[in-house]
């Protein structure tokens, strides 16, 4: 009778110790037991770091995107701008080219009125010669190379009491002709400089 009974009390400690050492038991008493303090601060210092980081990222990325932006703001602006000089690089190769033809055009008609006018002018001069003292003039041609610079004193002074002359008579004819002259002088300058505008566009 006494040996069962100490049989079943071994057993009955034997079981009470195995639930003691039992993982779920050790789980539970870990469980239980408050975290230490500086774990706890260990991890918030890794949770702060790590969301200062991500920040800093985000800023890093909007600060690439800002400069991406400004950078492309400018790229399309400079591309107005060199749209805008072609544009205008255009319009004036265009107008140059416009003018060459125009002032082409010009100098031409001019030509025509000039010898017209240099007719005009011949005519007025042989009258007015004729009529005063010395040598009468032979033909027009004569009296329009009275127009360019005088040879010599004879001729300054033939040019000069043919021009009295036709000033007295009718200046009207020798107006017209310095007038031709000076814009056909000044149509052929400014062809030239319409050409070399066309060129450089």
């Amino acid at each position: 009778m006494l040996k069962p009974r100490r049989a079943l009390i071994a057993s009955v400690c034997a079981a009470t110790m195995l639930f003691v050492a039992s993982p779920a038991a050790l789980g539970a008493k870990s469980r239980a037991r408050p975290p230490k303090g500086g774990d706890l601060e260990q991890k918030r210092d890794e949770a702060k770091r790590k969301e200062e980081q991500v920040r800093h990222d985000l800023d890093l990325t909007r600060a690439s995107e800002t400069e991406l932006e400004k950078h492309l703001a400018q790229i399309a602006a400079d591309l107005v701008d060199r749209q805008t000089d072609a544009a205008d690089a255009q319009s004036d190769a265009d107008q140059a080219a416009a003018s060459v033809v125009k002032i082409t055009a010009d100098i031409a008609a001019l030509k025509v009125e000039l010898a017209h006018r240099k007719d005009i002018f011949n005519r007025r001069a042989v009258m007015a010669y004729m009529g005063g003292q010395g040598r009468p003039l032979d033909d027009f041609a004569l009296a329009g190379e009275l127009l360019s610079m005088p040879s010599d004193l004879t001729d300054a002074a033939r040019r000069t009491e043919i021009m009295k002359g036709v000033s007295q008579q009718d200046n009207d004819a020798y107006t017209a002709l310095t007038e031709t002259q000076h814009k056909l002088a000044n149509d052929e300058l400014a062809l030239t400089a319409a050409r070399d505008r066309a060129r450089k566009r």
